[in-house]
């Protein structure tokens, strides 16, 4: 639910915790509970970031049509063709929502303008 300053309820809409925002589009930020895929992840990674903070549990996930299908991934920034780049959580890149591979062997990502 969005409210204004006042408390007063302006609209409701997808459960989500956060948006990314482009040129002419809108990508939500939500969360969603971990599954096979990462035990398999963890599994064959060890990587021990994933047992602190809850990441055992949930991970980040978008969505760029109002909440209608969700993706694995967090949601990063748009680029200048407003496609929606988010990094993904079970393979260390970032990529472009629709599948190709911005950059690979990412650590960490930072965004300024």
């Amino acid at each position: 639910m969005t409210f204004d300053r006042s408390g007063r309820r302006l609209s409701t809409g997808s459960c989500a915790f956060g948006i990314v925002t482009g040129e002419h589009r809108v990508a939500l930020v939500g969360e969603r509970a971990n599954g096979l895929r990462f035990f398999i992840w963890q599994f064959t990674h060890d990587d021990p970031a994933y047992y602190n903070d809850g990441y055992d549990r949930f991970h980040h996930t978008w969505s760029v049509d109002g909440g209608k299908t969700w993706y694995d991934g967090e949601p990063l920034t748009f680029d200048g063709n407003d496609r929606l780049l988010y990094y993904d959580p079970f393979g260390d890149v970032v990529m472009s929502e629709d599948g190709q591979t911005v950059f690979s062997n990412v650590y960490g990502v930072q965004w300024s303008r």
